[in-house]
């Protein structure tokens, strides 16, 4: 039994995809592979330059770590969410560490947090505070 050609990767896909992907003489090119392409997921995130409207046409849902909020006021712009959040409910939703990722289209609001430098986060208190500091156990 001879093989005519070496069997590749590609030849599971369908012919026009791998004629995109692999130049017609392997033997003297190298792979050339063309960037893929951002999917178009039909939904808007929200981006740097475009300004927060004063208020929201939809009623809008967080979703972070298995939790669904509904915001209360359609008037509250995404820094008023994060604080209302950080306050409320969770409070590792820092200024510094937290990206609001917004969906125009459904009104979800998702908080990413982002890594945090090499070191420990350790809060000093220099008078009594105001609030009951919690109590940790370890076992």
């Amino acid at each position: 039994m001879t093989m005519n050609a070496q069997t590749t990767i590609f030849d599971a896909l369908p012919e026009e995809e791998r004629n995109q992907l692999i130049p017609v003489d392997m033997t003297k090119t190298a792979i050339s592979v063309k960037p893929a392409q951002k999917a178009k997921s039909g939904s808007s995130v929200k981006s740097a330059e475009e300004p927060e409207p004063d208020e929201y046409e939809i009623d809008r849902v967080v979703y972070y770590a298995g939790h669904r909020k509904e915001v209360p006021s359609r008037t509250m712009k995404l820094e008023e969410v994060r604080a209302w959040l950080e306050r409320e409910h969770f409070p590792e939703l820092t200024k510094e560490r937290t990206d609001m990722v917004y969906d125009k289209t459904t009104g979800h609001i998702v908080p990413v947090l982002k890594g945090h430098k090499k070191g420990a986060v350790m809060t000093v208190y220099t008078e009594h505070p105001a609030d009951p500091i919690p109590n940790y156990y370890f076992l």
